[in-house]
C-alpha cells in the first residue's frame, strides 16, 4: 500500500493505528521530558545504515551506544500494533513525530508515505542483532562529511546538510555516541 495525494489508498485499515501509534509516541516524547525526540531520530537513521530500514540494529556498535532507551520504548507498541504494523513502520512513525516536535508551532508535517516495511530475520524480539555497518569517524573534515555521505548512504549534499542539522535536536552526551572512544 502506500500514499496518495488525497490519503492512504487503504486508509481505513491504518489510519487509527497510526493515529494511536503517534499519540503514544507523542506522550512517550512529552514523559520523558523531550530527552526521547532525538533518540527516535537517532534510531532509525542508524537502523537505516547499512539496511534497508528493517527495525534491527547492532547495540555492541559503540556507535549505537544509547539507543536501548528508544528501542525499548516502542517495544510495547511493536506488540500492540503487530498486528497491521512491523517494527520498522512503528519506528519510522515515532520518527516522524519526533522530527515534527523538534521544531514546535511551525505547521511542519512529514506524511508517512510507505507502510509495510519488513523486519529483519534474525534479531530478537527488540529488533537487536549483529551486524556491521560504516559510521564516519567524529574527526573528519567538513569536506570528508559530504563526500562520505553521498558514498556511504548515497545522500546528496543538501541532504548530508539536512542530516547534519538534526544534531542539533539534542546536545551531545559520551553515553550515546561512538564519538571519542
Amino acid at each position: 500500500t502506500g500514499w496518495k495525494d488525497d490519503g492512504w489508498d487503504a486508509d481505513e485499515y491504518y489510519k487509527a493505528d497510526i493515529e494511536g501509534i503517534r499519540q503514544e509516541c507523542n506522550a512517550m516524547i512529552e514523559a520523558s521530558e523531550r530527552e526521547l525526540l532525538p533518540k527516535f531520530l537517532r534510531m532509525v537513521f542508524h537502523d537505516c545504515v547499512g539496511s534497508a530500514c528493517d527495525g534491527c540494529i547492532n547495540l555492541d556498535n559503540i556507535d549505537n551506544n544509547g539507543l536501548r532507551e528508544p528501542i525499548e520504548g516502542i517495544y510495547p507498541l511493536v506488540k500492540k500494533y503487530s498486528n497491521k504494523l512491523s517494527r520498522p513502520d512503528v519506528g519510522a512513525i515515532c520518527a516522524i513525530e519526533a522530527g515534527r516536535r523538534a521544531v514546535p508551532g511551525d505547521g511542519s508535517h512529514s506524511p508517512l508515505r510507505f507502510i509495510g516495511r519488513k523486519a529483519c530475520a534474525g534479531a530478537d524480539d527488540l529488533g537487536i542483532r549483529v551486524e556491521e555497518h560504516v559510521m564516519c569517524s567524529n574527526d573528519i573534515s567538513n569536506r570528508e562529511v559530504v563526500e562520505f555521505f553521498p558514498t556511504n548512504f548515497g545522500m546528496d549534499e543538501r541532504e548530508t546538510v539536512c542530516i547534519m542539522g538534526v544534531h542539533s535536536a539534542s546536545s551531545a552526551n559520551r553515553l550515546n555516541s561512538g564519538f571519542g572512544n
